[in-house]
């Protein structure tokens, strides 16, 4: 099995009383995450990374959208299948 670089998309709600990852949104085909940082300072972003990180235990980066709610991040040498398990997508 080849490690690769998945790429998913997440629509991010900010200032939550927790961090977590909701459900896989068809609409927009994105998966909704909330955070409870503000989106001051990068904060989100920041939180974002750190927790993806910990959750798919592999590194998260975002790639795309840093100023924005609607974001892409990579998940670095991953197995696209595990991580959909993980996730529920």
């Amino acid at each position: 099995m080849i490690a690769l670089n998945e790429i998913i998309k997440i629509h991010v709600t900010v200032n939550q009383k927790e961090f977590q990852v909701l459900s896989f949104d068809p609409w927009r085909k994105s998966l909704k995450v909330q955070v409870k940082s503000k989106p001051e300072n990068n904060q989100a972003n920041n939180e974002i990374e750190k927790q993806l990180t910990r959750i798919l235990k592999k590194k998260v980066k975002i790639v795309k959208g840093l100023k924005s709610k609607n974001k892409i991040i990579e998940v670095q040498d991953s197995d696209p299948e595990q991580i959909k398990k993980i996730l529920g997508i």
